[in-house]
C-alpha cells in the first residue's frame, strides 16, 4: 500500500524521513523524526515495524484503499 513516507533504519528503529505532499501520512500528520512503532490493519494485531524489511512488508500487504493506524513515537 501506499503511505506517503520515506524512512529511515535508526538505532532506535524506523524514522520517517520525508512524508510527501497530499499522502495519506500527510492527511494524518505523520511528521519527519516520527518513529514507527506498529501498524494495524483493522481488527488484525499490531505488526512492529523494528526494521526498514518490516516495513516494507506491512506496507506492501496493504490494499490501496484500505485505512491503517501507525503507532509512533
Amino acid at each position: 500500500g501506499y503511505l506517503g513516507l520515506e524512512v529511515a533504519a535508526e538505532s532506535k528503529g524506523i524514522s520517517v524521513r520525508r512524508v510527501l505532499a497530499g499522502s495519506p501520512a500527510a492527511r494524518a500528520g505523520v511528521k519527519p523524526g516520527d518513529r514507527l512503532q506498529s501498524l494495524v490493519r483493522g481488527t488484525q494485531p499490531p505488526v512492529t515495524l523494528a526494521t526498514l524489511a518490516d516495513s516494507e512488508k506491512a506496507a506492501g500487504a496493504v490494499p490501496a484503499g484500505e485505512t491503517v493506524h501507525l503507532q509512533l513515537l
